[in-house]
């Protein structure tokens, strides 16, 4: 039974790992097509590094206060939680992401978990909980850029795909509120405990107990939900977090001299950061490595006509950086918990 399950384990890491592949090649043929390769390295030759790197530490600051607004979610589930271990937890996931996508998810609160001696479940939850905020942030300011400037963020789309921005925003937002209800639903009714019942209540003793358990601690995470009084709180917290992510952009204009040769403003780096946001959404690359690029690289070009050897220069630069930083740091803390990404397990709810 081990055997079968390390090789079924091994088999969808072979699969996750091809598909980044196929997609990473895809992503960089497509942003690096016809690119003039003089002109490029040009781009990155007058860049102004001194202000370039000022991204670096506005980039660490931004996950300093995701780990700030972590804590306020966790605050009906523990407030003794130490903001140092939230943060550092925060890191190695985003590290882990950037080498094997989507494993930050579990690591985070497996590291934050067995820091902290708090049950798995219940901070599984509080992430659950805290991407549910982060996609629901996302779709209302897509929903503002959309209003203002819907048509040309459409025709960035390629144009035989006949996609519809409306058709995907009504489909993002349904299934966002439906997740919603649902985890308000199972939050603040006996909801979940009675489908646990009817679902389970045939299994062995010992077994459903620990499923009734594991719904006890997850619902647990859930709770911050149940707490008008922390919402304020936390939309504050989440607006910050988007202005600190906001910053790099636009910092990174002025070191490509944008803002002068183009006329970009804050608001335009807060557009090129929602297409970011996008690409890191949707890509299954590692640390989003070439959708960003696609994505960004298309948008400066299509919408505000930079060419495209700036344009890649830019989000190369704007990547590079934060992606570096945010691998060294999460690596640091990596050693910090003793932990690596092939000796992770779920410990015990």
């Amino acid at each position: 039974m081990p055997n079968e399950m390390s090789f079924s384990s091994l088999r969808k890491n072979i699969i996750r790992i091809a598909v980044s592949l196929v997609v990473l090649v895809i992503a960089f043929w497509w942003a690096f097509q016809k690119i003039d390769a003089k002109a490029l390295g040009q781009a990155f030759l007058t860049a102004n590094y001194g202000i370039a790197l000022w991204v670096i530490p506005i980039v660490i600051l931004s996950h300093l206060m995701r780990a700030i607004r972590w804590k306020t979610l966790l605050s009906k589930v523990s407030n003794n939680t130490k903001i140092y271990n939230l943060f550092s937890a925060v890191m190695v996931g985003y590290a882990a992401n950037n080498i094997i996508p989507r494993s930050g998810e579990i690591l985070r609160p497996f590291v934050f978990s067995k820091r902290e001696k708090l049950p798995f479940t219940t901070i599984t939850a509080s992430v659950i909980v805290e991407r549910f905020i982060d996609v629901l942030n996302l779709l209302i300011f897509l929903s503002i850029a959309f209003y203002f400037i819907g048509s040309e963020l459409q025709s960035i789309l390629p144009a035989e795909y006949n996609i519809s921005i409306n058709s995907v925003m009504k489909s993002i937002g349904l299934m966002t509120f439906l997740l919603m209800v649902i985890l308000i639903v199972f939050t603040t009714t006996t909801l979940g405990e009675w489908v646990i019942q009817k679902l389970f209540s045939r299994l062995q003793t010992e077994r459903f107990s620990k499923i009734q358990q594991g719904m006890a601690t997850f619902k647990n995470g859930l709770s911050i939900l149940s707490s008008p009084q922390n919402y304020i709180r936390v939309i504050i917290e989440s607006l910050s977090i988007w202005v600190l992510y906001i910053l790099p952009m636009y910092v990174m204009l002025f070191a490509f001299n944008f803002t002068t040769t183009h006329q970009f403003t804050f608001l335009d780096s807060c557009v090129i950061l929602l297409v970011m946001a996008i690409g890191t959404t949707i890509a299954p690359t590692p640390g989003a490595i070439g959708v960003v690029h696609a994505c960004v690289t298309a948008t400066m070009t299509q919408l505000y006509g930079v060419s495209k050897e700036e344009a890649l220069a830019y989000t190369t630069l704007s990547h590079g950086l934060n992606y570096i930083s945010v691998t060294i740091v999460g690596g640091l803390f990596m050693l910090r918990e003793n932990v690596s990404l092939k000796n992770t397990s779920t410990p015990d709810s």
